[in-house]
């Protein structure tokens, strides 16, 4: 079973690559506390949903897709692919 827990360092290695793709500098993520984004919520529907979110942020969220590829034979495709095809899309 190939399960996988993102930590705050790898989601900000993601961004950085997304900047690397698009030739753009790494951006600066901070960390933004429970209260803060919900009371963003009352007046921003993104914020809002975000809050709804939060728990995958507070304790290890685990993705395992063993029964998908099993069942319909599919593979991951590489983060790198998608990362370009995500800012290639982006800047069309």
């Amino acid at each position: 079973m190939a399960c996988a827990v993102a930590t705050g360092h790898q989601f900000r290695e993601l961004a950085r690559r997304y900047a690397a793709a698009a030739g753009r500098p790494p951006v600066k993520l901070i960390p933004m506390p429970r209260a803060a984004m919900r009371t963003a919520g009352l007046f921003m529907p993104s914020a809002r949903e975000m809050a709804e979110m939060d728990y995958q942020w507070y304790s290890p969220f685990l993705m395992d897709a063993s029964k998908t590829a099993d069942t319909f034979g599919l593979t991951a495709t590489d983060l790198d692919i998608i990362i370009n095809n995500q800012v290639s899309a982006a800047e069309a």
